[in-house]
């Protein structure tokens, strides 16, 4: 089993050895890639194991917290009881921000192999946003939304909106912590706080950060009527089933 650099080799917490595994479950642009540094971060200065990966991979009894980062998890088949937290975001942001970073990451998975990113950017902005609605998106919201059925109404499980973590970050992280039990106070919450900061979207500089002025309106401001009438039928009430205002017309038009 592949562990993320120097927690693999790190012993747990004695007061966290009995306690339950912490699994946060998230997907592409929704802060996979935050999350993964944060809680990474914070193993490190806990002394705690962390792992990032696919389920089939995962050795339970050898880690504290747990990373799954495209929302996949068979609740059933742990054998170690858990709590933990779904990361979510507004399905319609998800768009903006993947097909700003579709256009411009190095990351080989984009590129020239699979023509995706070349396909984007020899289009319209207008035509690019509705392949990435028709293409890409449907991979991230379809996950999404599937593990928040899974959960809904258990206590096991916090949901953590992208946007919580761009108004209120240390506020959020607090929160999350809370939840998971995993300090033994809020005192030593206060403790682990400060090295997690800097991983605040609105402070990172990272290509994964698309939105670097972390405005909230964006996609009223980038999509069209045609665009937010596409995501309603293909994802019908997912607004509402992740805890988001529908899209609200008449405000729309005077974005136009």
């Amino acid at each position: 089993m592949q562990t993320n650099n120097h927690p693999k080799h790190l012993p747990a917490m004695s007061h966290l050895n009995t306690r339950p595994l912490i699994i946060h479950m998230t997907n592409h642009k929704t802060g996979n890639m935050l999350f993964n540094r944060i809680l990474w971060t914070f193993c490190h200065h806990a002394k705690l194991r962390f792992f990032t990966g696919k389920q089939k991979d995962l050795d339970s009894n050898s880690v504290d917290v747990w990373l799954e980062p495209n929302s996949n998890v068979d609740l059933g088949a742990l054998e170690r009881s858990f709590i933990g937290s779904h990361s979510v975001r507004d399905p319609r942001s998800i768009v903006v921000s993947g097909y700003d970073y579709h256009c411009t990451t190095k990351e080989e998975a984009w590129l020239e192999e699979t023509g995706y990113q070349a396909q984007l950017n020899s289009l319209p902005e207008s035509e690019g946003l509705m392949l990435e609605i028709e293409k890409i998106t449907p991979i991230t919201i379809k996950s999404m939304l599937r593990m928040q059925k899974i959960i809904a109404g258990d206590p096991r499980f916090l949901t953590v909106r992208y946007e919580d973590m761009v108004a209120d970050f240390d506020n959020t992280i607090r929160r999350l912590f809370q939840h998971y039990g995993i300090c033994k106070d809020d005192s030593e919450i206060e403790k682990y706080l400060p090295p997690l900061q800097k991983y605040a979207p609105k402070r990172a500089d990272h290509p994964h950060v698309t939105n670097k002025e972390q405005d909230l309106q964006r996609w009223k401001k980038r999509l069209s009527i045609a665009h937010l009438r596409r995501i309603d039928e293909l994802f019908p009430n997912a607004c509402s089933t992740l805890g988001y205002p529908p899209t609200d017309w008449e405000e729309i038009v005077s974005f136009q």
